[in-house]
């Protein structure tokens, strides 16, 4: 019942305010408004332009990791991978994103400033096969190995290989024991970069890893809950 006479009340004023800018819309000589148009024609463009790319543009998130023993031959392994997905929304709204395709995959030390370890290898899906390389459709995600870790052992390393279940290199990037903050660098095909952070946890059988979130990813998890709490109030009404 508020929102009807509220909105009655506006009303007139809103109206008010749109006849008063049509009349001086109008008071303004065909040369100025000759003028506004060239200036804002290319504007518009240039916006709708720059809309346009952005919601094509593949928009990776990191959604989640684990760790699980692979068949390593004459090993006990704990592999630790997480997913990243190629999200297909834009402002909110469901919307189709290009396929994203990674060139490479590295694991960086943000307090030493450089890349540590071989570039990172993503699992074929559907096999044990490790590849360097990947295309991530829109709504689709793929699964990256970070870390490995012989179980109970106290080291853990870059996790590098060709397969699951064939034997690791001979010379593995063991890590500090204690170090917790890295960051994974993506790069497609056209030079776009993309950044995680990340937090890896060196357990007793096994290392987990956690994706940092981001100051946008917050506000979705704030504006998200709002929503879900406006619908539990509409839904006791």
């Amino acid at each position: 019942r508020t929102r009807p006479s509220s909105w009655r009340r506006c009303a007139p004023q809103l109206i008010a305010g749109v006849r008063r800018h049509s009349m001086e819309l109008d008071k303004l000589d065909p040369n100025t408004l000759a003028i506004l148009g060239l200036i804002l024609t290319p504007l518009v463009a240039v916006l709708f332009f720059w809309l346009g790319l952005s919601q094509r543009k593949p928009k990776l998130i990191g959604s989640g990791g684990g760790s699980g023993n692979i068949q390593i031959p004459g090993r006990d392994v704990m592999a630790t991978s997480v997913s990243i997905r190629n999200e297909p929304t834009f402002f909110g709204m469901r919307a189709p994103r290009d396929t994203a395709q990674i060139e490479s995959a590295r694991l960086y030390d943000p307090d030493l400033k450089e890349y540590i370890g071989p570039v990172l290898v993503w699992r074929e899906e559907g096999t044990n096969t490790c590849v360097s390389r990947v295309a991530i459709e829109s709504g689709k995600q793929a699964n990256l190995y970070v870390f490995g870790k012989d179980r109970w052992s106290q080291d853990f390393f870059v996790f590098s290989g060709t397969a699951l279940n064939d034997p690791l290199p001979e010379r593995l990037t063991v890590l500090p024991r204690d170090k917790r903050d890295y960051e994974i660098h993506l790069v497609d095909t056209i030079g776009r970069r993309y950044k995680f952070r990340i937090t890896a946890r060196n357990g007793d059988q096994s290392v987990s890893a956690s994706f940092k979130l981001t100051m946008h990813q917050r506000l979705q998890m704030i504006s998200r809950g709002l929503r879900m709490i406006r619908s539990a109030f509409r839904v006791r009404q």
